[in-house]
């Protein structure tokens, strides 16, 4: 299709094109069109959120949930912005508990960092 070989231009297409196929009657469209961007970028997690957007748009929440699992482990400690992203999947599926752990994870370990700075910047 007309995504492929374009890299980023064909992506901000896409998403443009996502924009304006809000009505939920063309879930089926921004399926596909998600689907063909993930042929192209496998590990795309914009799409891969879009995707699961369409998926909740379209009534098949199950379907929305297996492709986030999916997402998790392509989200790792060198992703940016990794909070954002789980952010977003919450964000997709209000009830995503694997995301909500992740979060609380991050939260966690960047709250541990921080006192571990500060004592030894006291020591």
């Amino acid at each position: 299709l007309f995504l492929r070989g374009r890299g980023d231009e064909a992506c901000a297409q896409a998403e443009q094109l996502l924009a304006l196929l809000s009505d939920p009657a063309a879930a089926d469209t921004r399926i596909a069109l998600c689907e063909e961007v993930l042929r192209a970028r496998p590990s795309d997690l914009r799409f891969r959120c879009h995707l699961a957007r369409a998926w909740v748009a379209k009534g098949d929440r199950e379907r929305a949930r297996a492709g986030l699992r999916e997402t998790l482990p392509l989200i790792t400690p060198s992703t940016p912005q990794r909070g954002q992203w789980y952010r977003e999947m919450i964000d997709v599926l209000p009830d995503f508990t694997e995301a909500k752990i992740a979060i609380d994870r991050l939260m966690t370990s960047d709250a541990e960092r921080q006192r571990r700075s500060s004592r030894e910047c006291v020591s």
